[in-house]
């Protein structure tokens, strides 16, 4: 063989040589480019999920507000209930003491007016008009004996 034909042949080889590197570069280069990709479209996805958690953040946060506003004005209603149910339990306090002390004059009333009632009927109408007792003057009409 001849020296062209061999260094033909060299250079032959050589090219495929350097063709087969450059197709095992290319490979390399185009699976890189696929981890690329993927990783693009993960991160796209989760750039969505992010913006999606981050409107929910947003939305829980208008509702946490929203919530604490609600328990303020609970909070401010329960102290006004508070301090009302305070004035409701004097004021029956209150009344129910005037209840006992009305009760106690009434009960002291009847007390005084049954003695009346059997002084009259004892006495008939021989008490006058105008006579001092323990409640006052007696102001009852004499009633005629039967």
């Amino acid at each position: 063989m001849s020296a062209r034909v061999r260094m033909s042949e060299a250079n032959t080889a050589l090219l495929r040589s350097q063709l087969n590197e450059c197709r095992a570069s290319r490979d390399e280069i185009q699976e890189k480019c696929r981890c690329v990709l993927e990783d693009q479209r993960n991160l796209e996805v989760e750039a969505l999920r992010l913006e999606r958690l981050a409107r929910q953040m947003q939305s829980a946060s208008a509702e946490a507000s929203a919530l604490n506003c609600q328990l303020q004005a609970m909070h401010s209603l329960n102290a006004h209930h508070k301090v009302t149910a305070e004035k409701d339990a004097h004021e029956i306090a209150t009344l129910k003491a005037e209840l006992v002390q009305a009760k106690a004059e009434a009960d002291a009333q009847h007390l005084e007016l049954a003695k009346l009632r059997e002084l009259r009927d004892k006495f008939g109408s021989s008490i006058p008009p105008g006579t001092p007792c323990s409640s006052g003057t007696v102001t009852v009409a004499p009633q005629p004996l039967a």
